[in-house]
């Protein structure tokens, strides 16, 4: 797509990045791809809540069931 096409999702992104970065919590990310690391087994549910969370009152996403593995 065009620059203006990937502008809406870039800055989703980066609301995404800099909440994440907040919170210190770990990942690393290729375009839209997240891959996260946790230092517990409580850690995933509190990370998907949170991610959740941001995407819903920041971006108006959703996270992706199908494609999201615990």
């Amino acid at each position: 797509g065009t620059i203006i096409e990937k502008a809406p999702g870039d800055v989703n992104i980066n609301i995404i990045d800099k909440k994440l970065d907040e919170k210190n919590i770990k990942y690393i990310r290729y375009v839209d791809d997240i891959i996260f690391f946790f230092d517990n087994a409580r850690e995933p549910e509190i990370v998907k809540n949170y991610v959740n969370h941001i995407l819903k009152t920041e971006t108006k996403l959703n996270i992706n069931g199908e494609k999201t593995t615990n």
